[in-house]
């Protein structure tokens, strides 16, 4: 009895393990091989599992959802991507690490956790570097996205589409029209060495809190403030502790797809190029989402009695445009050649 309980155990756990596997066919080929898709083609039958720290009504996981559905039909449901959303599979930086090293197939991530792999993907979150949703819209047939992605495969990473966390902008309990207003404020961040340097230039005093632990942090007063898109702002709740947003967008935050390069090259050509072309698709789909969420997010903050400013945002770019000499001098001709690039083709 003890033995046939033993093996029914290690059955079930070679089956989790290969139903966890990536694109390789010894390591997630179902017991039924092989489907063909509409047009003939034939598909090795396989799960991905695809992470991302967004809630069932989050964009992250509205396009992931799409991003599933297309490769699903795509592939005459050979295909099937496995979504874990609301940070189910670990922190984002986590998440990142796991795919890095093949544990995870794919995650929805900040462009500033690629920068912890690779700090060339801090020239992204240079602030005002974008200044609008249509600037954003060019990124994924720019030279220097194509640049950044091979850069990416150098740590086993490969972008499958650029997606969007949006703007940040500021919250607070006084109002913020001038960076003088932000003085001495506690601001929460998360582990971006980049948003603590642009907040300790503005005059705050960075602080570091989880997502998870912002909110009590600002009811209790541990900080002051905090930046985030609208849409983690409403979603987290933090129209209840704080008074005032201000209109500050400061940095444009990308959120790549991101998949494991090992999994990627064992898939057939005619494979990554579904996952390519489905995650172009609701990478362009997310950014239009997230800008028409924001101007509807805003009305419900407000609505929620939220004060919204609009601060000269000229004043804060003039305080923060050192920073683009200090990373030039820390990261050399490339990161300077990056930052040309992207002002060219804008």
């Amino acid at each position: 009895m003890k033995k046939n309980s033993m093996m029914k155990a290690i059955t079930l756990f070679l089956v989790i393990v290969l139903s966890l596997s990536g694109c390789s066919k010894d390591d997630s080929t179902s017991e039924s091989g092989v489907s063909e898709a509409s047009d003939g083609s034939t598909f090795q039958e396989m799960t991905l599992n695809l992470g991302h720290s967004g809630s069932t009504d989050h964009h992250y996981q509205i396009s992931a959802l799409k991003f599933a559905e297309i490769v699903y039909e795509k592939t005459g449901g050979a295909v099937t991507v496995n979504i874990f959303l609301s940070s189910q599979l670990g922190s984002g930086p986590d998440q990142l690490e796991a795919v890095k090293v093949g544990t995870q197939d794919l995650v929805i991530t900040p462009d500033a956790f690629l920068a912890n792999h690779d700090p060339i993907f801090n020239v992204l979150g240079m602030p005002f570097l974008f200044t609008t949703f249509e600037e954003v819209k060019k990124i994924p047939e720019t030279e220097f996205a194509a640049r950044l992605e091979e850069r990416a495969k150098e740590d086993n990473f490969v972008i499958l589409g650029w997606l969007s966390n949006g703007f940040r902008l500021m919250t607070t309990n006084v109002p913020i029209e001038k960076p003088d207003d932000l003085a001495g404020l506690k601001f929460r961040i998360g582990s971006n060495k980049l948003i603590s340097e642009i907040l300790t230039t503005l005059g705050t005093n960075p602080t570091p809190v989880s997502m998870s632990e912002t909110y009590t942090a600002l009811q209790t007063g541990t900080v002051d403030g905090q930046e985030n898109p609208t849409t983690n702002i409403l979603n987290n709740k933090l129209y209840e502790v704080q008074d005032y947003l201000a209109m500050t967008r400061h940095v444009y935050t990308t959120e790549p797809m991101v998949m494991n390069k090992d999994k990627f090259d064992q898939c057939s050509p005619e494979l990554q190029q579904i996952l390519l072309d489905a995650a172009k698709e609701v990478a362009m789909a997310d950014i239009a989402m997230v800008e028409a969420d924001e101007s509807k997010e805003l009305k419900e903050l407000e609505g929620a009695g939220m004060t919204v400013t609009y601060p000269d945002t000229a004043l804060f770019k003039t305080l923060l445009d050192p920073l683009y000499e200090k990373y030039a001098e820390e990261y050399g001709e490339e990161w300077i050649e990056l930052i040309e690039l992207i002002r060219s083709e804008l």
